[in-house]
C-alpha cells in the first residue's frame, strides 16, 4: 500500500510530495486532536517540512490524516558516515478522513479548501462582509438546529453566543459527539448551523467484529477502569463553610456503605440553584459506569478492511474469547505506524475501541462549561476543582 506525505504552505499551495522517511507514526481520533511524528532525510523536499506548514498523509490515493506542523528538530544521527535528519510533530486539523463540503451556488472556488473549519469560516465571512446582509441582520440569522432526540428544538443564539457560535459548536462536538454543518439561505439572510447526533460514524457492531477467531486482531488487551467511577456527586455552590450551598445528586435510591462512591465538584460561580443538580447529573452521566476499552493490533482481511469496512468513529464489536469479554463501542483511536522495508511498506495499525479515562474527564468539563448543551439562560458554571472518594 503506497504512502505519501504531501506538504502545503499556509496558503494551500502544494510544496512537496515525500515518499521516503525513516519513521512515520500518525493517529486518528474520534474526539479531540490526533498527532503525527515523522523522521525524514533532510533533502531538498524535506526543507518544506517547517513549522506552520500543513501535511496530508495519503494512503493508496486516499487522504487519511491532515494536520499542521508545530514542532521540528534538525540534527545529525551518528551512524556510519552520519545522515542529517529532520523530525517533525504536529496535531490534526480533522479528526476523520476528509469529507467534501459542497459550496453553495455562486461561491468562488477559492472560498475554502473543502475542510469543515474553512467552510464554516467562509460562510461566516460571507455573512458579515457580503452585500446580502448587514452585520445586525446576519447576527440575527445565526440559528442552531439540533437533529438530536434529546434536545430536538432549534435555537436562535442570543447575546454573547452569537459571536462565539463556533466555540459553542466545538464544545457540543466534544461533549456530546455531535456533528455539525451549515446551510445558508441568502435571500432570507440566514445561516443555519445544523447539528446531528451521533456525529460521523456508523453503527457496524453487527458486521464488523474484531476477534482472534476471525484472524483480524492480535495482541488484544481488555481494560476496565473504575478508579473514577462514582454514584453520588456532591456539588458545592457559592459560599464557604456552613453558608455554602451543597447539593447531593444520585440516581434511584441513595447508595450507602461500601456501595457509596462519592465525587466532589466545586461550582462556586453558579448563579442558579438548579445549576448544581445539572452539574451533578453531568458528572453522573460520565462517571456512573466504569470505563471499558479494548486495544489491539489490527490485521487486515478481505472481509474487514480499514477505510472500506470501518473508520474511526464507527461503532464496532471487539470480542476477547480468553476472558469471554465483549465490548460494543465506537473506535476512539487508530494509530498507524508505517515502515519502509524495500520493496514493501509494512503497516502496524493499533486500534482502541471505547474511550479512556482522560477523555471522560474532558467530556465532563465540556458538559458543564460555559458552552454546555443546556438552555442558554441557565448554563451551569465551570467547576473549579474536582475530587472523589471511595
Amino acid at each position: 500500500m503506497a504512502y505519501e506525505i504531501v506538504v502545503y504552505d499556509s496558503s494551500g499551495n502544494q510544496q512537496a510530495r515525500i515518499r521516503e522517511w525513516e519513521s512515520l507514526l500518525f493517529t486518528q481520533v474520534d474526539s479531540g486532536y490526533g498527532r503525527i511524528e515523522a523522521a525524514v532525510p533532510n533533502n531538498n523536499q524535506a526543507e518544506y517540512l517547517i513549522n506552520g506548514n500543513y501535511v496530508v498523509i495519503v494512503r493508496g490515493g486516499t487522504d487519511v490524516w491532515t494536520g499542521k506542523i508545530n514542532w521540528e528538530e534538525r540534527g545529525w544521527r551518528v551512524e556510519g558516515e552520519g545522515t542529517e535528519t529532520l523530525t517533525i510533530r504536529g496535531s490534526s486539523i480533522e479528526r476523520l478522513p476528509r469529507r467534501h463540503i459542497v459550496r453553495p451556488a455562486g461561491y468562488d472556488e477559492e472560498s475554502h479548501t473543502d475542510t469543515v473549519d474553512d467552510a464554516i469560516k467562509a460562510f461566516v465571512r460571507n455573512c458579515y462582509e457580503s452585500g446580502y446582509a448587514d452585520a445586525d441582520r446576519a447576527l440575527n440569522g445565526f440559528t442552531v438546529e439540533a437533529d438530536d432526540a434529546e434536545y430536538p428544538d432549534s435555537k436562535t443564539l442570543a447575546g454573547e453566543y452569537q459571536d462565539l457560535i463556533l466555540d459553542k459548536l466545538r464544545e457540543w462536538h466534544e461533549a456530546y459527539s455531535i456533528d455539525w454543518w451549515v446551510e445558508s439561505d441568502i435571500e432570507a439572510q440566514t445561516f443555519t448551523f445544523r447539528t446531528k447526533y451521533p456525529r460521523r460514524g456508523t453503527d457496524r457492531s453487527s458486521t464488523v467484529i474484531f476477534t482472534v477467531n476471525r484472524a483480524n486482531v492480535r495482541e488484544l488487551t481488555y481494560t476496565k477502569d473504575g478508579v473514577d467511577q462514582a454514584n453520588l456527586i456532591y456539588v458545592g455552590g457559592p459560599g464557604e463553610g456552613q453558608a455554602q450551598t451543597v447539593s447531593e445528586v444520585y440516581d434511584g435510591a441513595e447508595p450507602t456503605g461500601w456501595d457509596r462512591h462519592e465525587m466532589y465538584v466545586a461550582a462556586p460561580d453558579a448563579e442558579y440553584s438548579d445549576e448544581l443538580d445539572m452539574v451533578g447529573s453531568a458528572a453522573l452521566s460520565v462517571f456512573g459506569e466504569a470505563v471499558e476499552n479494548v486495544t489491539f493490533v489490527y490485521e487486515e482481511t478481505e472481509s474487514c478492511q480499514w477505510l472500506t469496512d470501518f473508520v474511526v468513529g464507527d461503532k464496532v464489536t471487539a470480542y476477547d474469547p480468553t476472558y469471554d469479554v465483549t465490548v460494543e463501542a465506537k473506535i476512539e483511536q487508530i494509530e498507524i505506524k508505517v515502515q519502509l522495508v524495500e520493496p514493501d511498506v509494512v503497516e502496524e495499525i493499533r486500534i482502541r475501541v471505547g474511550p479512556d479515562q482522560a477523555s471522560a474527564w474532558k467530556r465532563f468539563r465540556n458538559k458543564v462549561g460555559p458552552f454546555s448543551k443546556f438552555d442558554d439562560d441557565a448554563a451551569p458554571a465551570s467547576p473549579s476543582n474536582i475530587g472523589y472518594s471511595l
